[in-house]
């Protein structure tokens, strides 16, 4: 089990449910999937595919912010070179492109 060195706690709501949300140090970075430059295709929550993506980024939250709590809280991590490059994507919305 990997350990998370907690930076601070942040509650969220969802509905009527306040959640608590806790960011991880940096140090877990390299625990991540992708790197900064990998070729992703990405899939969207509509199942719609955009082919030939690259990571340009990694979400740092703002730790004052609940928008962005809301963003980690829901596993996004990567920003991706599409026309909304600043809205983080999640790992698992993401498939590795092989070499041509």
């Amino acid at each position: 089990m990997k350990k998370e060195i907690i930076l601070k706690e942040v509650y969220v709501m969802r509905g009527a449910k306040r959640e608590k949300v806790t960011y991880p140090s940096k140090s877990t970075d390299k625990n991540l999937k992708f790197k900064l430059g990998d070729r992703v295709e990405y899939t969207n929550d509509y199942g719609v595919k955009f082919k030939e993506l690259q990571i340009i980024g990694f979400f740092e939250p703002n730790l004052n912010c609940r928008v962005d709590a809301g963003l980690w809280k829901s596993g996004k991590r990567y920003h991706i070179s599409t026309d909304c490059h600043w809205s983080p994507v999640t790992e698992k919305s993401l498939k590795l492109e092989r070499s041509k």
